[in-house]
């Protein structure tokens, strides 16, 4: 598939990241250390490596399909059935990604800032956000990211480094936490938290070459990672074990806390602006991703009368949980612990069957000549 809207490598890895590092404002700091405790850090950095294993594993498989996003690389495998499959399978996940987002930030916004407004009011916020910018299109979602992007990551650190004068070094003990095998061993199907990487796999058509493909899935992995070591060992710094973890949204408490003199006091307002933002923007790529799944699956013209429909069914799944720990109780226990088999294992089955298949026609070919 060929598109005349080219993104280039910093618009990619601006998205990518985004969609990487948006946990970071809800509580990813306090998941790593519920299960390495003072090695939480140590196990996102884990965490990284294998992700950037795995994704030079699919930058390597990726070169002989150049050009083809996931779906076309399931037709391309499977023929109707495959792109029908692939499409509707990363059609749910896109769905299910965004219906529990946006009750997370739904709920921490009426929690931090309108505690008095109807959690249905404020959710109409954010569908309002990704409706409109379904409308708009793809390339005024992933060019905004380009821009916004930079200045949720100052603001980002911004909070890191005010809050510096409350780090205290004898947090990070003891060093390896709850032990290397939990570290390194159980937290393996953690890689999930960086799900945010198969979005390359979705606008690869609007990438180009192979090469701007693996260099800005790289950049993005490498950005993504140094931010969410940060942000944990950051902290953890601020925040003794076991006291860490008890805390609702890590990098707002770390905001709270900042204090330069008698003038400016707790930092809430930057937190809630870049939090606001990195959430919308998240919603908005991810909602548009689901209907160009369904689009493609299906073969359909147009996307512009699924988009109200969709909004109207993330918002009502959104709804589904009983309360925001049902909704975190889901997230940890099956989100971010399973899903590394649609966004890893999958596309590297999906591109090892492509590449075997383009590489047997290619001998087929020099067999009839």
């Amino acid at each position: 598939m060929k598109s005349r809207i080219k993104f280039g490598r910093w618009e990619t890895v601006a998205l990518i990241t985004n969609l990487i590092c948006m946990q970071v404002f809800l509580s990813f700091p306090r998941f790593m250390l519920e299960t390495a405790a003072t090695a939480g850090w140590m196990e996102t950095l884990y965490l990284s490596v294998l992700i950037l294993l795995a994704f030079a594993v699919i930058s390597r498989l990726y070169k002989p399909v150049e050009g083809m996003d996931i779906v076309d690389i399931g037709k391309y495998v499977g023929g109707a059935p495959g792109r029908v499959v692939i499409g509707i399978v990363f059609f749910s996940y896109a769905v299910f990604a965004a219906s529990i987002i946006l009750r997370e930030f739904s709920e921490n916004m009426k929690t931090i800032a309108v505690p008095n407004s109807p959690l249905s009011f404020i959710s109409l916020f954010f569908i309002a956000a990704m409706i409109m910018s379904a409308y708009i299109g793809i390339e005024a979602i992933v060019r905004l990211h380009s821009m916004v992007v930079p200045i949720i990551l100052f603001g980002l650190a911004v909070i890191l480094i005010a809050s510096c004068p409350y780090y205290k070094i004898d947090n990070v003990l003891p060093f390896w936490g709850n032990g290397p095998r939990q570290t390194f061993i159980d937290s393996m199907p953690k890689v999930s938290h960086f799900s945010g990487i198969i979005s390359i796999l979705i606008i690869s058509p609007f990438i180009g070459r192979q090469k701007t493909f693996a260099r800005a899935g790289y950049s993005a992995l490498i950005l993504s990672a140094i931010i969410m070591i940060l942000s944990c060992l950051c902290y953890m710094l601020m925040n003794p074990y076991p006291v860490a973890i008890r805390s609702f949204l890590p990098i707002y408490s770390m905001a709270r806390e900042i204090s330069f003199g008698r003038f400016i006091q707790r930092g809430e307002p930057i937190f809630v602006f870049i939090w606001a933002a990195s959430g919308m923007l998240y919603l908005s790529a991810v909602f548009y991703f689901a209907l160009l799944m369904v689009k493609k699956a299906f073969n359909l013209e147009y996307i512009r009368p699924l988009i109200i429909p969709l909004g109207i069914i993330i918002f009502t799944l959104s709804f589904l949980p009983q309360s925001l720990m049902t909704v975190i109780d889901i997230e940890v226990k099956y989100f971010r612990t399973y899903v590394w088999i649609l966004v890893i294992a999958l596309p590297i089955l999906l591109l090892s069957l492509a590449t075997f298949k383009r590489k047997r026609n290619k001998e087929v070919r020099k067999c009839q000549n």
